[in-house]
């Protein structure tokens, strides 16, 4: 449709077009607006979500990430982490993923590095599991044979681009993707189960094997995603997973001055404490200020007296 002289609207139906005779009425050809993909919806079983935004913490509950010489710059989806490929990492504690599980990351590599180069997972006790860069190429590290084999993806890093990188086990066959789509895949041992001696990003446990490298949305699943969900994670650019679709977990432990310790994460901006002494009754909010540090809020509760419950509401 032709609005003024030479501007044409919904140009995604044009065809094509010819110049009018009168130049004044050609200074303008086509407009249109480039829409940012929408984001993703977060696949089921993701139980680690770190973007990287200034901070190690995790999106999806409480294990957050303790930074060794990390820093941040602007990543694909908002900030990264910036790895400099020497003594830079994250450590995220000892977790075991299990039989089945992916990970996930947007890499960017800055500088070309010889052997194995860690961006997410463990390397350790003969029973790796990660998502790693072996000599510049991307690739899946699984169990194999008694030890470990590494199933490369047949892309060689290029400096200063961005990568999305994912490596999944389904307790059968272990597979890597880059930029959505599936590169190659092999089997791993049965019931082969990753170690828990120690969960890093930028680095391992056994090697010392630093990455130089930006690594965004850091990822841990409990499951091994499928080749279209893998496509939707890539394909969301950077509009990245949907923040929105995860409720902060709120965490109740015993503390020892005989009083109850209410926790939960920082990164639940937009949500309000909430409480209720009868289920069915009004929620009220609560207005006790929490104490904030180590990325996360905790509120004393006093144990004595009548139960009540607890809930983090998002505000409209």
């Amino acid at each position: 449709m032709v609005t003024a002289a030479g501007t044409l609207t919904n140009i995604a139906a044009v065809s094509h077009y010819e110049k009018d005779p009168a130049p004044a009425n050609n200074l303008d050809v086509s407009r249109g607006t480039a829409v940012p993909n929408p984001c993703a919806t977060p696949p089921p079983g993701l139980v680690g979500w770190w973007p990287g935004e200034n901070n190690a913490n995790d999106l999806t509950g409480t294990n957050h990430g303790a930074l060794a010489n990390v820093t941040f710059a602007p990543g694909k989806v908002g900030q990264a982490f910036v790895l400099n490929g020497a003594n830079a990492s994250v450590n995220f504690g000892r977790r075991s993923p299990g039989i089945r599980w992916s990970l996930e990351a947007w890499v960017k590599v800055t500088a070309l590095q010889s052997a194995r180069r860690v961006i997410l997972g463990c390397h350790a006790d003969c029973r790796d599991w990660s998502i790693l860069l072996n000599n510049s190429e991307f690739a899946l590290n699984i169990g194999r044979g008694g030890c470990v084999a590494i199933i490369g993806s047949g892309v060689t890093a290029v400096t200063g681009l961005w990568y999305h990188v994912v490596g999944t086990c389904d307790g059968t066959n272990g597979s890597i993707y880059v930029n959505g789509a599936l590169k190659s895949n092999g089997p791993v041992d049965l019931n082969y189960t990753g170690s828990s001696s120690g969960f890093l990003l930028g680095d391992s446990v056994c090697c010392d094997e630093y990455l130089a490298a930006l690594v965004d949305e850091a990822s841990l699943y409990d499951r091994a995603l499928s080749a279209g969900e893998v496509f939707s994670l890539y394909d969301a650019q950077r509009s990245g997973k949907c923040t929105g679709a995860f409720a902060p977990v709120l965490a109740l432990t015993p503390s020892t001055q005989g009083e109850y310790l209410l926790v939960w994460p920082d990164t639940a901006s937009g949500f309000i404490l909430e409480r209720v002494d009868v289920l069915g009754g009004v929620w009220q909010r609560v207005d006790d200020q929490p104490v904030h540090a180590n990325g996360q809020f905790t509120l004393n509760i006093d144990a004595n007296g009548n139960a009540s419950f607890y809930r983090l509401r998002k505000q409209q």
